[in-house]
């Protein structure tokens, strides 16, 4: 707490390593990790000054990069693996100090009172203040820095945690002894529930919807579980870029997209790797046709994008014509258009907009299911999707791997084929003849042959069944993987 020092567990034996000097930081108050980037962000205050303190610290090294000043004493921090960006609450000066992750510096401040504890949903990139002396919960819209709602609270709350399955937000009323528990989609107090002395810090396991207090005066745990009643909800339009625009209204449903990634919807190649790009810029994944830009893609831009914004096309002129590069600039939006002059070359021009990221997740490129599964797990790890010709490892792909790569996962037989020092994601392949529904033949071997990571059974978003579905469906999947790898895998 004063000796500038962070402790450092080993998660596989419960064991501590070497602490990390944090220079300039005395009184830590709360971390965060950026899992995208493998940065632990680390509030506090240094020494008797008030002056509120960032550390920055790599997971990786475990080394300290940088020491950030704003605001007074940060109490709580949360971070946006997605946006990279950083909040950090002054609950003396009534502030959340927003820091870009990409650069180490801090923007203009949010206002919000008694700022003592933050949590973030990183499915609606919501953030939610509560403080002691303050019986609101404040929601803030990240895209805007703007305060979205106040959800009035029976007592002033603490530290918070958010469930972002279910997005709901756990909020500690530390002189209560209880926890107010909020829907985040209707932003209404569920219910409160009792817990031990002095309750202080929560965390929240999505997985099993349970929410873990500390309580600092009995030195207990309390342990609060929901029951969710899972929903299965069809996001659909009347063709593929209907649908395509449909899952962009549910991602963004009050607009303010970071961009928008803007891809083929009759062709698959491109579209591929487009899911980790999409993610990384809080972008929609969009489809259009290689004639010109369709009428509900256009209007969803214009809804989803603030004119200014950046729209970045994969693909070269023949995939997506440039009188479609041109539509868009007379609409008001700058440009970015990332092609080879193969499917590989395009998917390295992806990967090095992105940073060139030393996680890699391969796939083959000649056909793409295996790479639909990959984009979401990419997106999620910070990671890139690279194409092989099949069996064969193209030299664009190799050239990455060789200068960039740091964990290389290959994504289906063919993609472990290619490169066999990659760690093989390989299913048991089978060949089940399928019936197509309301038809008595059955479906060729060949064509039901199940990619190494797919395990659903039904293809949901297309409303048809099986993997013979996947197969024909493929721009339903690609344009959905910005939103699974936020709510739920593909």
């Amino acid at each position: 707490y004063n000796d500038q020092k962070l402790m450092v567990m080993d998660g596989a034996t419960d064991t501590l390593g070497a602490p990390v000097s944090l220079t300039l930081n005395n009184y830590i108050k709360g971390m965060d990790v950026d899992t995208s980037t493998h940065t632990l962000y680390v509030a506090g205050q240094e020494g008797g000054s008030f002056d509120g303190t960032i550390s920055v610290v790599s997971t990786k090294t475990h080394a300290l990069t940088a020491t950030v000043y704003g605001g007074d004493t940060h109490y709580a921090v949360a971070v946006d693996s997605g946006t990279h960006k950083v909040f950090a609450g002054s609950g003396g000066l009534d502030t959340v100090s927003v820091l870009d992750g990409t650069t180490n510096t801090i923007t203009t401040p949010i206002a919000a009172l008694e700022a003592d504890g933050l949590a973030l949903d990183t499915a609606t990139h919501l953030l939610y203040v509560a403080g002691l002396g303050n019986d609101a919960l404040t929601v803030i819209n990240e895209a805007s820095n703007t305060i979205a709602a106040t959800v009035l609270m029976d007592s002033g709350g603490g530290a918070a945690a958010v469930d972002p399955t279910t997005h709901t937000i756990y909020v500690v009323n530390e002189l209560a002894n209880k926890v107010t528990v909020v829907d985040g989609t209707t932003n209404k107090v569920v219910t409160t529930v009792g817990v031990g002395g002095e309750p202080g810090d929560i965390a929240v396991d999505p997985s099993t919807h349970t929410a873990y207090v500390a309580n600092e005066n009995d030195n207990t745990v309390s342990v609060i579980s929901r029951s969710v009643v899972s929903e299965v909800a069809r996001l659909a339009g009347s063709d593929r870029f209907g649908t395509a625009v449909a899952v962009s209204k549910a991602e963004f449903p009050s607009a303010g997209a970071g961009a928008v990634v803007l891809a083929r919807g009759d062709d698959y190649p491109d579209a591929l790797v487009g899911a980790p790009l999409a993610a990384a810029k809080n972008a929609p994944l969009l489809l259009t046709t290689g004639a010109g830009l369709p009428a509900s893609t256009k209007a969803e831009i214009q809804r989803v994008l603030a004119p200014g914004g950046t729209v970045f096309v994969l693909g070269g002129v023949s995939a997506v014509p440039a009188t479609v590069a041109d539509e868009l600039t007379g609409m008001g939006y700058q440009v970015t258009r990332y092609s080879g002059a193969t499917r590989f070359a395009t998917a390295v021009q992806v990967a090095d907009a992105l940073g060139d990221p030393g996680t890699v997740l391969l796939a083959t490129g000649v056909n793409f299911p295996d790479a639909l599964s990959a984009g979401v797990a990419a997106a999620k790890a910070g990671g890139v999707v690279l194409l092989t010709a099949g069996t064969n490892l193209p030299a664009e792909t190799s050239g990455y791997l060789s200068a960039h790569a740091t964990t290389v996962y290959a994504v289906g037989g063919p993609a472990a084929t290619a490169d066999p020092s990659a760690t093989p994601l390989v299913g048991i392949g089978t060949r089940r003849r399928w019936r197509s529904p309301g038809s008595s033949s059955r479906l060729p071997r060949r064509s039901v042959w199940r990619p190494a990571c797919l395990s659903l059974t039904r293809c949901r978003a297309a409303g048809c069944w099986g993997m013979w579905a996947c197969r024909w469906c493929w721009s339903r999947a690609t344009a959905s993987r910005p939103l699974s790898r936020r709510i739920w895998p593909v």
